[in-house]
């Protein structure tokens, strides 16, 4: 499992990238790959989830390959989830529950499913050895027949929920930033353009000193 985060990160910076990488790899070659990813569009950030499968084993480092599939369309996927279906998500996270979504384009149908299930754990205490039932969660995505999974551990689930939240908060600090711009804007339009309901001040004319007297004949 990989963490990267391709900027710093001090509090808020709209243009950098996180990424969680997750390998189930195994013997058989038959195992595949996540990643969960907060990229940005047009400055806009968005949830993406690509999977791809194993493309080989080494037997002698007990390590799989998956780059052998990176441009075989038939051998990864990815799509990208709003932040309804992530709130769903971590929903499904906290209470233990399954959770389901389908999309649709380009005339390709996608389903995904989140499956709760408990996995036994063994703990090493002082009276010795006990097993315990922990949270645990397959995350599988079908499409034109072909089918993706990763099997999530307590500790990989907690870090994707980080993971959404992160999403979650650059989301909402792009949209406080443009709520910010856009009033500013108007402000200063407001400033620069006469109030519709102010008269213009007409100022009075001066009387010229040349001009005779009401009561003055004037010689023509």
């Amino acid at each position: 499992m990989g963490f990267f985060v391709e900027k710093a990160y001090p509090e808020y910076i709209i243009s950098s990238k996180m990424r969680l990488q997750i390998y189930k790899p195994n013997a058989k070659s038959t195992g595949n790959a996540a990643t969960f990813e907060v990229g940005y569009r047009d400055g806009k950030p968005e949830f993406y989830v690509s999977f791809i499968k194993q493309s080989g084993w080494d037997s002698k480092t007990n390590n799989g390959s998956f780059k052998g599939n990176k441009d075989d369309p038939s051998k990864n996927i990815n799509m990208k989830l709003n932040e309804f279906e992530l709130g769903e998500i971590l929903n499904a996270f906290n209470r233990f529950l399954p959770w389901s979504g389908f999309h649709s384009f380009g005339g390709n149908n996608t389903s995904l499913l989140l499956s709760p299930w408990k996995k036994s754990k063994n703990v090493k205490l002082k009276a010795g050895n006990e097993s315990i039932d922990v949270h645990a969660y397959g995350f599988s995505v079908f499409r034109s027949g072909t089918s993706f999974a990763i099997a999530l551990e307590p500790g990989e689930i907690e870090v994707l929920k980080e993971l959404i939240k992160y999403f979650y908060r650059v989301t909402f600090d792009k949209k406080a930033a443009d709520q910010k711009k856009y009033l500013q804007s108007r402000s200063r339009a407001s400033h620069n353009d006469p109030k519709p309901n102010e008269e213009a001040k007409v100022e009075p004319k001066e009387v010229s000193k040349t001009q005779p007297k009401v009561d003055e004949e004037v010689p023509f």
